[in-house]
């Protein structure tokens, strides 16, 4: 049954199939229970009619076939068979089998039950004789085919009912029929709405009228992607000739721009002539090799790391590089600009470079700092003159002292002694300025040193400067040693400078207010910062957005060259990776000073 329905057959017949199935095991448990239970219980029931009915008349026989009184015996049988005609015979046979009695009914009914018992002397308690009793079935026979009668009438009608379902299945499978066949003709590739609605208000009518509805949507929706896919492709058409003028735009914008453009992946896919140029190699010899062998071997490893992210699509920023060296094709070492960032080419991820040539402007700032340099060579003579003029006094002093002494014959050496540890200490303090001079003018790139150190060594050389202009300074160093690694020399010029506009504010200053100079150091999670104060008057707020552009000075022509504030931005941002601003200090919205901070990142420069 199980491979029969999982067989291809349609609904209707797989339906007519069951219902036979059942059917004949219906039919067949009704025989089977008729015939296995019903009717053998009833002859077992007539059986043992027959039986107790044959032992009730052998004992009631057997005190008269004990005394030989056989008429008497067969007087009583016959009135006993009288009154039940469903004994058909008795018979009574001796113990050597010699028949005694033998009476038959009107006539011996062909079935019949044969009961036998034993006639038991009462007195003698000895089997005496045998007694048959021949018991009708007509009874029997007569329930059996009334029953079996019925049993036909009810498979009858269970054959009726079931021709009756067939018939009734197939008025309601046939409309499924013909609803799978439309199914089956729908094609998806051209829809057409093929089912159509029913007034029927059932299951099925029901299942119609939702794929009536969802042909009607699937048309709809296909003439809705026909027309979208017929967009997509005017629109893919479109936007394959716009990337196609955009790449040859790219091309010619890339071959004529002055800015060195090279496309990379593992190996270098594309440069354009300025690049050439700048590499002296041929785009032969470049789509041999991977970009960062071009550079120097200090930042040659950075920019490998960097080029390995943008192929596995890690790094999606730009990076902005301010210095690279790029090693020629003859080993020539050039200054590089360069921008990266992060492109697809050919569905892969690549990287784009952008890079002009610094080297020439690289030498200019090289003499704009040595320009810078100079131009403090004066502020740091004069800071030195003052500087020596105390100790050169007191070694005056001390020396004028001794021929007064030796003329009053007062010399000992007691007095020598510690005129001459005078004159040795204020030589010492001399000479070390000296040291403090030169080391202004030292380049120390590179070297770790003490920010705070840093700051005392700057403020000694503009220390007598500000004693002799009556210039407060307020000194907060940091709590923490903060290391930086860099030139010391390079942040102490721009200490130096910074300090020496605060002093020149606040000379050229009118009013009757002291002068005053605060430095800071604070040093906070990502940055340190250096704060340098004054009560200088400030400046314009047209100005303070010009004030880091070379040769711009609001001062004199003859006092200031306009390069120590542009260097100073160029050192803190070149040798530091840092920032360096200007804002001016107001008290009740009138302009009294200006402060210039410092932020150097601790990440970048520091232990």
């Amino acid at each position: 049954m199980v491979n029969l329905i999982n067989k291809r057959y349609s609904i209707r017949t797989k339906i007519l199939f069951f219902h036979l199935f059942v059917m004949l095991i219906v039919i067949v448990s009704i025989l089977l229970f008729n015939k296995e239970i019903y009717e053998e219980s009833l002859l077992a029931n007539e059986i043992e009619k027959a039986s107790l009915l044959a032992d009730i008349m052998s004992l009631d026989i057997a005190s008269k076939v004990e005394l030989g009184l056989m008429e008497n015996v067969k007087r009583s049988l016959d009135d006993a068979m009288e009154k039940n005609p469903k004994i058909l015979a008795i018979n009574i046979y001796d113990n050597s089998n010699a028949m005694l009695i033998a009476l038959k009914n009107r006539y011996l009914y062909k079935e019949h039950i044969k009961a036998t018992s034993l006639v038991v002397a009462p007195r003698s308690e000895q089997n005496i004789a045998t007694f048959e009793l021949f018991y009708s079935k007509k009874d029997y026979d007569y329930t059996v085919k009334t029953h079996r009668f019925f049993i036909f009438i009810v498979l009858l009608f269970i054959t009726f009912m079931f021709l009756i379902s067939s018939f009734r299945i197939k008025k309601y499978i046939t409309p499924l029929v013909l609803l799978s066949k439309k199914i089956d003709e729908f094609d998806p590739n051209n829809p057409k709405v093929n089912i159509k609605e029913v007034a029927t208000k059932d299951e099925i009518g029901d299942t119609q009228n939702a794929l009536h509805r969802m042909q009607i949507d699937s048309v709809a929706y296909y003439n809705e992607l026909r027309n979208i896919n017929s967009n997509l492709e005017y629109i893919t058409l479109k936007r394959t000739e716009e990337l196609e003028e955009q790449k040859n735009l790219f091309l010619v914008m890339a071959e004529n721009s002055p800015i060195a453009i090279a496309l990379y992946k593992e190996k270098i896919i594309y440069a354009n002539p300025s690049f050439l140029k700048i590499s002296g190699y041929s785009l032969e010899e470049l789509l041999q090799i991977s970009i960062y062998e071009l550079l120097g071997e200090k930042d040659r490893e950075n920019l490998k790391n960097v080029a390995r992210k943008r192929l596995e699509g890690n790094l999606r920023e730009n990076i902005t590089y301010k210095d690279l060296s790029l090693i020629r094709k003859n080993g020539e070492r050039r200054h590089i600009f360069v921008t990266t960032s992060h492109v697809i080419v050919g569905g892969e991820n690549a990287g784009l470079i952008n890079g002009m040539d610094i080297t020439e402007s690289r030498k200019k700032d090289e003499l704009l700092l040595i320009q810078s340099r100079f131009s403090a060579m004066g502020e740091m003579i004069g800071n030195i003159a003052h500087q020596w003029r105390q100790p050169l006094n007191v070694i005056k002093g001390t020396i004028t002292k001794i021929p007064i002494y030796k003329a009053m014959n007062t010399i000992d050496d007691s007095f020598l002694d510690k005129s001459v540890e005078i004159i040795v200490d204020q030589v010492d303090y001399l000479s070390n300025t000296i040291d403090d001079f030169r080391g202004f003018y030292k380049d120390d790139i590179g070297e770790k040193f003490s920010l705070n150190d840093s700051l005392k060594s700057a403020l000694n050389l503009v220390s007598a400067t500000y004693e002799n202009n009556f210039i407060e300074t307020s000194i907060k160093y940091s709590r923490d040693e903060i290391f930086l690694h860099g030139s010391k020399n390079r942040l102490n010029q721009v200490i130096i400078n910074l300090l020496n506009n605060s002093k020149d504010a606040i000379l050229d200053k009118t009013g009757d207010d002291g002068g005053r100079v605060e430095v800071e150091i604070r040093k906070d999670n990502a940055f340190v910062q250096i704060i340098i104060s004054d009560n200088g008057g400030g400046i314009k707020e047209e100005y303070l957005n010009k004030i880091f552009d070379p040769y711009f000075t609001t001062k004199n022509r003859s006092q200031g060259s306009g390069v120590g504030l542009y260097m100073s931005k160029k050192i803190v941002e070149d040798n530091f990776k840092g920032e360096i601003i200007a804002e001016n200090i107001k008290f009740e919205k009138k302009i009294i000073g200006v402060r210039f901070i410092i932020f150097i990142p601790i990440n970048e420069s520091s232990d």
